[in-house]
């Protein structure tokens, strides 16, 4: 059987048809009445001249104010945050590694083994005689 691209068009169903003919009323109407805009390069950064207006409307209201600034404050708070970053992060390693160890229990036991638990046990010492 020859494949359907391939029939000729009075073989071809209805629907082909009207779908072919759909696409080209379609293609005329988008195109009737367009315009082509061309954009050109504006050249590098530094070849510009420099702008007038600034793009932010006003940056006093971030600078600082008359008040002197409390060193000893600011950083008592940076390290109340490395703190709090450090302690975030030991206890994600903590968690990965114990789901890891987790993991790797339950694939031992759902793989029918028997000896999936490690005990710890203190040996004796040795004694010579």
């Amino acid at each position: 059987m020859i494949p359907a691209h391939r029939r000729p068009m009075h073989r071809r169903p209805i629907w082909y048809k009207l779908l072919a003919m759909h696409r080209n009323k379609t293609a005329e109407q988008d195109h009737r009445g367009a315009r082509v805009l061309k954009f050109r390069s504006r050249g590098p950064l530094a070849l510009r001249p420099p702008s007038r207006l600034s793009p932010v409307e006003d940056l006093r209201k971030y600078e600082a104010g008359a008040e002197p600034d409390d060193f000893r404050h600011r950083m008592i708070m940076n390290l109340a945050g490395f703190a709090a970053t450090i302690v975030l992060i030991i206890i994600g390693v903590w968690l990965a590694e114990s789901m890891a160890q987790l993991r790797k229990d339950q694939d031992c036991v759902l793989a029918g083994r028997r000896d999936c638990a490690t005990l710890r046990t203190a040996i004796p010492p040795r004694q010579d005689f």
